[in-house]
C-alpha cells in the first residue's frame, strides 16, 4: 500500500513509496497575530494518512533541514529568490512542545536549534525566530530530510550521505541543482526531497506546508499467460541476445529418465521418448540461463551508488502541470558502476493448480492466467519490491525467458520455448522518486521465442506476446501494456487504474508506441490502426489471428475507409489515429514527451475491438489453393468470380452450381508480410 506522509513544513507531508493514493491536502489555518513563520501539522482535508505526526517524525529522524528565500515584486510570481532567511535551518521534532513557542504549534521547531554547518560557514551563529516580511512578494522553500541514514557536508564516506549546500540561484538548472547528494542505495533509501514551496504575499500567514517524498523508487516483475489449450511451467530467464548459440556436454550428466530437456552437440533436441543411453553425451545450451538472472543487465537502469542533483524545472508556472516539482538527475559513482540486479526464482506457490491435470501437474507450478493473478519474481508471496535508485534518463528495459508449455488435455505434450524476448521503451522506464514500478509481462500465442533451442530456428509459435504494466505512482496509477512480438507494441491509457486487466480498456484516448530493440518506428508512415469485427469462439481477436486475415484475404482491402476480411472471418476497417502528437499525458503531471512520429493515439469506444498494426516488412506473395464449405440458402455474392468446382481452380462457379453445404475451391493470396499486432478491447 501506498503510505503517504503528509504534515505541513514542519510536519510536513511525507509521501513515502508504497501504493496508497494520497487523496488530499491539508487545509491550514492563518497564525496568530504573532506573524511568526510556523511549520506545522495537521490532517485537515485528508481522507487517508498513513503516516503523520511522531509517525512520520520517526521517518524523517525526527529532523529536516529547509532553505527559506525571500524578494520577488508582489502580485508578480518570479522564479526562485534569493535574499536567505532560513539558511539552512534545522527543525526539528520533540512530541509534546506543540504551542510552547511562538514558532511552533505543531511539535516541530526550529529556534534555539542546533546550526547546520553549511550556516555556520555562512556566518549564522543562532537559529532565531523568522516573522512574515510583507514587503516581499513571495517567500521559497527547499527542504530535505536524511531520515535515519547519517550526513555528511565535508566529503563523501561509507556509509553516510553527503549532501551539498542549497543554493537557491541555480535550483531550476539540471546541472547545477538545488542541492546533491551522494551514497549508496541502502542509506539513499532513508533519504527525503521535497517539492519547492512558493508562497505569494497573498498567502502570507498561512501555515508553511512542505510535502516530502522518498527519494529511491521500486520495481517488480511478474508474468501471466493467455496461450489457448496450454499451461506454462519452468521459466528461465536469460541474458544473451548472441544467435551463435554452442552446446556443451551437461554437468553433471543425467543418470535415467526421459531425456526431453537435453541436446545432441549439434543442438537437436532429444524428445519426450527418448529413453537415457550411458552411451550418449547430453549436451545443454552454453548460455546463462538460470531460474534468476541480472534482469536489467544490459540497460544501465541500475547502481549501486551515485550522486543525485535535486532540481527544479518548472517554478512559478502555474499553468504547467510540472510546476515545483522536485525532478532529480543521476550520476552513477566510480564505484557503483555496476547495472544488475538479481530476481530470485518465480514464485509458484502463489501461481494456479492445473485443473484436469494428473500426476505432479496438481502441483502449483504454472503461471497464472490473468494480470490480476500474475506470478511474481520472487520466492515470496507477499509480491515485495525491490528498492533502486531513480533514473529519469534511462534506457529500455529488456526481458528474456525461455519456458515450457503443458497441454491441458491431459496428454502431458510439453513444447519448450527458447529465447522469447520483450522490449519495454524507455519512456516507461524512467524511474522517478517516490514511485512503485510493476512490469508485467504477458505471453500469449504470438511468441517470439523458437522451439528448437536458444537462437536456433524460426521464431514462433507465433505468439508470445509480454505485456508490461508499470504502475502505482505516488499519486495515482499508470500502467503501460507493452506486447512482445518483435518488435514491441506499447498502449497507455492516462488515469485508468487497473485498465489492463485482461487486456481491457475503458473508453477514452489511448496511446500506442512501437519499438524493435533500441529503435522508436515511426507511426506516421507504418503504423495503421483498425477496428475489428467478425470474430468468433472459434476465430477469436488475437494478435495472431489479426496477421492472418492481413495476410490471407478474401477481399483485396479497398474502399474509403479500407475494409480487410481476412480468410477467417474477422473484418478489419481502417480507423483514424493521430501521429503527429509530441507527448502522451502521465499521472501527477509527468508528462512522456515523445517526437511526432514516435507515438500516436486514438479514441476508443465502447463496446469496440481495435487492432494497431505496424509493417514490418513486405514479403512476395504466393498463391494457393483451398476447399471451402458453404452454407446458406443462397451463394455469396462472389460465388461465379471466386469459387472454382475443381481443387486445382480451373472452373469457376456459375450460378446454378450452388448447393447448400457442399465444398467449394478458392484460389487465395499470402501477401507474406510481417507485421506487429497489438489488440486493444474497449469495455466500458
Amino acid at each position: 500500500m501506498k503510505k503517504i506522509l503528509f504534515f505541513s513544513v514542519a510536519a510536513l507531508a511525507l509521501a513515502s513509496c508504497s501504493n496508497d493514493e494520497f487523496l488530499g491536502e491539508n487545509q491550514t489555518s492563518k497564525n496568530d497575530a504573532s506573524g511568526a513563520i510556523k511549520f506545522a501539522s495537521t490532517t485537515n482535508g485528508m481522507t487517508r494518512a498513513d503516516h503523520v505526526g511522531a509517525d512520520a517524525a520517526d521517518l524523517l529522524g525526527n529532523n529536516f533541514v529547509v532553505m527559506g528565500t525571500k524578494g520577488g515584486t508582489i502580485g508578480t510570481p518570479s522564479s526562485v529568490v534569493t535574499t536567505k532567511v532560513f539558511d539552512h535551518y534545522n527543525v526539528n521534532w520533540t512530541q509534546n512542545t506543540a504551542n510552547t513557542t511562538a514558532s511552533n504549534t505543531a511539535d516541530w521547531e526550529y529556534v534555539g536549534q542546533t546550526v547546520h554547518a553549511y550556516a555556520t560557514a555562512n556566518g549564522i551563529t543562532a537559529q532565531s525566530i523568522k516573522y512574515w516580511d510583507y514587503s516581499a512578494g513571495q517567500y521559497d522553500f527547499i527542504a530535505y530530510s536524511g531520515g535515519t541514514a547519517d550526513l555528511v557536508y565535508d566529503a563523501a564516506a561509507a556509509n553516510k550521505l553527503y549532501v551539498t549546500e542549497i543554493t537557491p540561484a541555480t535550483a531550476t538548472s539540471a546541472t547545477g541543482g538545488a542541492y546533491t547528494v551522494t551514497g549508496a542505495t541502502a542509506d539513499l533509501g532513508n533519504f527525503y526531497i521535497a517539492d519547492l514551496v512558493t508562497v505569494p504575499q497573498a498567502n502570507f500567514g498561512n501555515e508553511v506546508s512542505i510535502k516530502f517524498r522518498n527519494l529511491t523508487s521500486k520495481v517488480r516483475v511478474a508474468l501471466y499467460e493467455t496461450v489457448p489449450g496450454y499451461s506454462i511451467r519452468d521459466v528461465e530467464f536469460y541474458e544473451s541476445d548472441a544467435a551463435d548459440v554452442r552446446y556443451v556436454a551437461a554437468s553433471p550428466q543425467p543418470t535415467s529418465g526421459t531425456m526431453e530437456n537435453y541436446f545432441h552437440q549439434d543442438g537437436t533436441p532429444y524428445t519426450s521418448s527418448d529413453n537415457y543411453d550411458s552411451n550418449e553425451t547430453y549436451c545443454v545450451p552454453e548460455s546463462d540461463v538460470t531460474t534468476t538472472a541480472t534482469l536489467y543487465s544490459q540497460t544501465a537502469n541500475i547502481y549501486s551508488d551515485g550522486t543525485y542533483t535535486v532540481y527544479y524545472p518548472t517554478v512559478n508556472n502555474n499553468t504547467d502541470s510540472d510546476n515545483n516539482k522536485a525532478h532529480v538527475s543521476f550520476a552513477a559513482s566510480t564505484s557503483g558502476a555496476a547495472t544488475t540486479s538479481t530476481y530470485a526464482a518465480l514464485d509458484y506457490n502463489n501461481a494456479k493448480t492445473l485443473e484436469g491435470a494428473v500426476g505432479s501437474k496438481t502441483e502449483k507450478k504454472y503461471l497464472g492466467e490473468a494480470s490480476n493473478n500474475a506470478t511474481y519474481v520472487d520466492n515470496s508471496t507477499t509480491k515485495p519490491y525491490t528498492i533502486v535508485l531513480p533514473n529519469e534518463s534511462a534506457t529500455a528495459l529488456t526481458l528474456r525467458v525461455n519456458y515450457t508449455l503443458v497441454s491441458n488435455d491431459g496428454s502431458n505434450e510439453t513444447i519448450k520455448v527458447w529465447g522469447a524476448k520483450a522490449v519495454v521503451p524507455a519512456q516507461y522506464v524512467q524511474w522517478k522518486s517516490n514511485y512503485a514500478y510493476t512490469y508485467l509481462f504477458k505471453i500469449s500465442d504470438n511468441t517470439n521465442g523458437c522451439t528448437k533451442g536458444l537462437g536456433l530456428g524460426t521464431a514462433g509459435l507465433t505468439p508470445i506476446t509480454f505485456d508490461a504494466v508499470v504502475a502505482e505512482t505516488e499519486d495515482g496509477l499508470q500502467e503501460t501494456v507493452t506486447t512482445v512480438a518483435t518488435p514491441s507494441i506499447t498502449t497507455y491509457m492516462k488515469e485508468a487504474p487497473n485498465a489492463t486487466a485482461n487486456d481491457e480498456y475503458p473508453a477514452g484516448t489511448i496511446y500506442v508506441m512501437v519499438q524493435d530493440g533500441a529503435t522508436i518506428k515511426d507511426l506516421s508512415s507504418d503504423g495503421q490502426l483498425y477496428t475489428v469485427t467478425g470474430a468468433t469462439t472459434n476465430v477469436p481477436a488475437t494478435e495472431a489471428n489479426v496477421m492472418d486475415a492481413l495476410n490471407i484475404r478474401t477481399s483485396t482491402g479497398t474502399g474509403s475507409p479500407v475494409v480487410i476480411t481476412g480468410r477467417n472471418s474477422l473484418v478489419l476497417t481502417e480507423a483514424t489515429s493521430d501521429a503527429t502528437i509530441t507527448a502522451i499525458p502521465g499521472v501527477n503531471g509527468n508528462d512522456i514527451t515523445v517526437t511526432a512520429g514516435q507515438a500516436a493515439s486514438f479514441t476508443g469506444a465502447t463496446g469496440k475491438t481495435y487492432a494497431y498494426v505496424y509493417t514490418v516488412s513486405t514479403g512476395t506473395a504466393s498463391t494457393y489453393n483451398t476447399a471451402v464449405t458453404l452454407t446458406g440458402a443462397s451463394a455469396p455474392s462472389d460465388f461465379t468470380t471466386a469459387y472454382y468446382k475443381d481443387f486445382r481452380c480451373t472452373t469457376l462457379c456459375v450460378a446454378g452450381d450452388y448447393t447448400d453445404g457442399d465444398t467449394y475451391y478458392q484460389k487465395l493470396t499470402n501477401n507474406n508480410n510481417v507485421y506487429a499486432v497489438k489488440v486493444i478491447k474497449v469495455v466500458s
